[in-house]
Order: C-alpha cells, then structure tokens, then sequence
C-alpha cells in the first residue's frame, strides 16, 4: 500500500485546497495517524474564510508596493494600474481591513501630486520659451496619468500653450 492512498481524506482536502488556489503541501509522517475528515468541504469552507482576507490583504500590499517601485523608477503608467488593481482588490476587503483603501488613496495622491508637479515643470519650460520640451512633457503627463486630474491638467495647459505660442508670448 502507497502512503499516499493510506492518507485517503487528509489528500481529498489538500487537492481541494489546490483546486481552490491554494498554495498547500500534506505532510507525511510515517507512523503517524491520520484522522479521517468526514466532510472536509466543511474545513475548506471555514479555512477559506480564515485564509482569504489575508491572502487579499497580502496581495494588495503587494500591488502597493509594486505601483510604489515603478514611481521610484518614474514609470507612471504602471504605477497606476498597479495602484488601481489594488484599488480594486481593497475595495472588496474594505469592511475588515479599512486601511488598505487610505494606503492606496494616499498612493493616488502621491502620483496625482507627481503629475501636477510635472505639468508646473511643463509652464516654467514654455515660459522659458522652450515649447517643444513643454509640449512633450505635457504630452508625457496626459499619456501616463490617464484617468487622473493630471492627465486633464496637463491637456487644458497644452492647449492654453499653443494659444500663447500663437500669440506670440
């Protein structure tokens, strides 16, 4: 007789683990006894309800921290969609982890306040007279801070440049 056919119930409830997403392993004893689990549908219930919200709260620090590498590296456009993918998952733990959401809010705050620092950069570029630099940068804000008031900022002040431009100023 194999060891893993003696483990019979124990083994159900680690493939349905598995099955479930679940990174588990049974571990083997000799001699050991295993005791038969009637329903083990009932622990996978009451372990999922224990393990998900940690495992959602561990993903979502994981995209925070993510989204925060990519702005140390100036990757705006990723640093957001990892800041809105956990935006996303911390929605749905808010009731019992209401700090995840501020964590990530305050991560959009921080990248919004990026933008708008870029698009400030942008204005003293064209009142240096550099327009094609300003335009760029503009350019750049709208591409990567899509979805924020950044991005919107930074199309409004394009468009104010060109006029300016035109007029000579």
């Amino acid at each position: 007789m194999c060891i893993r056919d003696s483990l019979g119930p124990a083994q159900n409830a680690v493939d349905s683990f598995k099955k479930a997403g679940y990174r588990c392993e049974l571990l083997k004893v000799r001699g050991a006894h295993n005791y038969p689990l009637v329903d083990h549908s009932k622990v996978l219930q009451w372990f999922a309800e224990l393990y998900e919200p940690v495992r959602r709260k561990r993903e979502v620090e994981e995209e925070i921290r993510t989204a925060r590498d990519y702005v140390e590296k100036k990757k705006y456009r990723y640093a957001l969609r990892s800041y809105r993918a956990a935006e996303k998952k911390a929605e749905k733990e808010k009731e019992r982890c209401p700090e995840l959401v501020e964590k990530v809010k305050e991560g959009l705050k921080e990248l919004e306040a990026v933008g708008e620092g870029l698009v400030t950069e942008a204005e003293k570029l064209a009142g240096e007279g550099k327009w094609r630099e300003a335009y760029r940068l503009l350019s750049t804000v709208e591409r990567e801070f899509s979805g924020l008031e950044a991005a919107k900022k930074a199309k409004a002040k394009r468009e104010e440049l060109k006029k300016r431009e035109r007029e000579g100023k």
